[in-house]
């Protein structure tokens, strides 16, 4: 049983250096070796299975030590009834000198015979105290363990999330180089912060901008820059905007088919927010906050990676904004 504990205990080690290793020594070209991971993940699996049969193991002794102790208390039940009854014969009447010596002598071995079974009851309470905390231990253990590869299946969503980041930015980044120069004339779109609710709100309305500064948003400037209507330029795409009555929060999107699905499920259909010209030169990426329910929009390459690590879901580029 220890031999195995042994080697629970050391799986154990092994799994959280390779989780060590992990967290301190990866870079961003270590990535895309998902080797480390696969194998940290494979070895706290066979450390559960074995830590799992230890604990099997403990549970079969520990019903032998039950089992042994309701014998040794029985057994002890059972002599001292019978010096009971031996002491009972002695102070009888007319009992001979030879058998009360003989009841004296079987008294005394009964003595030593108690004495025997309480020392091995007391020394079986010792063995299962030891046991029960080395099941502690190896529970505790098997928590770790449990929790282990729960932060590792975290770390293994979030690397290929950074895969994905890294992959947008690649081909959809600003690189300094394009064949097709953007035509739209650059307008300002805001970004602001509502505190109270913890969202973000976007619109290229300086009216509508300072009237949420009014009521307590918090400015965060200019977010990106869109491109000025012109009926003439068939290169600008609209960004529609659509508003959640039930939650309060809004939306914008380049597709058309994701604002008409929106307004069947009970939207408001806010019309088109900005145009954009496709051939704009700064990217503005959009990401989902499972919890919050909000989309959040930015040009900023590391608030996109940062809030990506903190559990938000990265969606790729949104559309590009102008410079």
């Amino acid at each position: 049983m220890m031999k195995s504990f042994t080697k629970v205990l050391i799986a154990s080690a092994t799994a959280f250096a390779m989780m060590g290793t992990l967290a301190t020594g990866a870079s961003a070209a270590d990535l895309s070796d998902t080797s480390t991971l696969t194998n940290a993940m494979s070895n706290i699996s066979t450390t559960a299975d074995q830590s799992a049969g230890t604990t099997d193991a403990f549970d079969t002794i520990s019903k032998a030590l039950s089992d042994t102790k309701t014998a040794v208390n029985t057994a002890t039940e059972r002599l001292s009834q019978a010096k009971t009854r031996l002491e009972a014969l002695e102070n009888t009447p007319g009992i001979t000198p030879e058998l009360k010596t003989v009841i004296q002598r079987a008294e005394q071995n009964i003595d030593s015979h108690i004495a025997a079974l309480n020392d091995a009851n007391s020394k079986l309470d010792d063995v299962q105290q030891k046991l029960e905390k080395t099941e502690q231990a190896v529970q505790r253990a098997q928590q770790a363990i449990e929790d282990a590869k729960q932060v590792i299946g975290k770390v293994d969503s979030y690397v290929q999330d950074l895969e994905k980041i890294f992959d947008q930015i690649a081909q959809g980044g600003d690189t300094g180089h394009h064949s097709n120069q953007p035509t739209g004339t650059p307008i300002d779109v805001y970004r602001l912060y509502n505190p109270n609710a913890g969202v973000h709100h976007y619109t290229t309305s300086i009216a509508e901008r300072d009237m949420l500064i009014h009521a307590g948003w918090n400015n965060e400037n200019t977010a990106f820059k869109a491109a000025k209507t012109d009926a003439t330029d068939t290169n600008l795409q609209p960004v529609y905007r659509e508003y959640n009555p039930n939650n309060g929060q809004h939306n914008w999107t380049l597709s058309k088919g994701e604002h008409d699905h929106l307004v069947s499920l009970g939207w408001r259909n806010e019309g088109i927010a900005w145009y954009v010209d496709p051939a704009g030169q700064v990217t503005v990426y959009r990401m989902y906050n499972p919890n919050s329910g909000e989309h959040l929009y930015t040009t900023n390459v590391n608030e996109y990676v940062t809030n990506a690590g903190r559990g938000w879901n990265p969606e790729s580029v949104a559309w590009k904004g102008l410079k």
